[in-house]
């Protein structure tokens, strides 16, 4: 039982006699104040259960955990308790009560057939309205229809790493043609050549010299 579940008791159970009208009303004023103190452990457990009871047993969100809904805040609770996570403090104290999630993606299972189909559709219609030949990021972001995906969100869902890439693939630009070159290389082997014949001349010069010396000693005797 919660203390709001206590006073509520005693109220009923007072209002059963058909006096003590002060008391009830004293009561009544207790119960549209709590909790009654700063914030404790007791009194924080206290005020979610309330809470979760009165709302067909759902923990409140993040958005929930304020005063007006004489709640603790986030960073109470984390004070108090020692804990950085809101999931983490539900799940040991309350795991009896539904816990609220984030609501997925409304773009969950969507292609990029989808996303790609959005741009351009969006494209379009920005093109022929603001009358220019290119739509930059600024101008799609101004005049895009709403609720429709993010610039941002569409880029990458399409696999594409800038607004580029993606007016590439949608056929708004054309892609950049690859850079050809031809290179003409010649090959002038002489100065090899030279260099061969330099190493193999002066040996052919040296046993030439060597054999016309021999002839010559033999001549002369």
């Amino acid at each position: 039982m919660t203390r709001r579940q206590a006073v509520e008791a005693a109220i009923k159970q007072l209002s059963v006699c058909g006096q003590n009208q002060e008391i009830i009303e004293k009561l009544q004023d207790m119960l549209g104040e709590l909790p009654l103190s700063a914030w404790t452990k007791k009194s924080i457990i206290d005020a979610i259960e309330d809470y979760a009871i009165g709302h067909d047993h759902v923990l409140p969100g993040s958005k929930e955990l304020t005063a007006g809904n004489h709640l603790p805040s986030n960073t109470v609770i984390y004070h108090k308790f020692g804990i950085s996570s809101i999931d983490k403090f539900y799940q040991e104290y309350f795991p009896q009560f539904t816990r609220q999630y984030k609501a997925s993606s409304p773009y969950r299972g969507c292609g990029v057939n989808y996303f790609s189909g959005v741009f351009m559709k969006n494209y379009q219609r920005i093109r022929k309205k603001t009358k220019v030949k290119y739509v930059d990021t600024k101008i799609y972001n101004r005049y895009k229809e709403a609720n429709s995906p993010h610039l941002c969100t569409i880029i990458k869902k399409c696999g594409c790493k800038s607004y580029e890439e993606l007016l590439i693939l949608c056929g708004f630009k054309q892609a950049p043609k690859a850079v050809e070159a031809t290179v003409s290389v010649s090959y002038v082997d002489s100065e090899e050549r030279n260099q061969e014949l330099h190493s193999v001349c002066p040996q052919r010069d040296r046993k030439a010299g060597s054999y016309r010396e021999s002839v010559s000693y033999h001549a002369g005797r």
